[in-house]
């Protein structure tokens, strides 16, 4: 990824597992399998719920349970959630952290196993200046590769 010298970036490539449990719950998904992650206000839990099996009414009261510096409406944080199925990759701009753009892509075991996300974070005025759509794209390959790897698929 082609960077300007303007843009004060990071790319960690540390993950974070889909299947942390943040809190466990003894209700059970659509499909009978128990919750065992909660949504969570970033671009992570964005994809977490994108790409998951969770019924409407047990994400609001998750989604009112949870603190951010500038809460999306939960009609806002749905839509941001279709909008990561689309895309394949989810975006908070300064919802969970105020100023910060988090960018998450999700990373595969299986083509139906969310196991990881691949995370970027960065500063909201200088991404948006200076690239996010590439660090959109850098994410999504990247997180490719590793659900490749992951899976056997090289």
């Amino acid at each position: 990824m082609k960077t300007s010298p303007a843009m004060s970036l990071r790319i960690s490539n540390s993950t974070r597992s889909a299947n942390h449990q943040s809190s466990t719950s003894s209700r059970t998904r659509s499909d009978g399998r128990p919750i065992t992650a909660r949504p969570s206000r970033s671009a992570t839990g964005r994809c977490i719920v994108a790409f998951g099996d969770y019924a409407e009414d047990e994400l609001k009261e998750k989604f009112d349970a949870l603190r951010w510096d500038e809460p999306p409406t939960f009609d806002d944080w749905k839509a941001q959630i279709e909008k990561t199925r689309s895309d394949g990759f989810a975006v908070d701009e300064g919802n969970y952290i105020s100023g910060v753009t988090v960018v998450a892509a999700p990373v595969w075991k299986t083509r139906d196993k969310l196991s990881h996300a691949l995370v970027a974070i960065g500063i909201s005025s200088s991404l948006n200046r200076n690239g996010l759509p590439l660090l959109q794209e850098a994410l999504l390959k990247n997180a490719q590769i590793l659900s490749n790897q992951l899976s056997g698929e090289l």
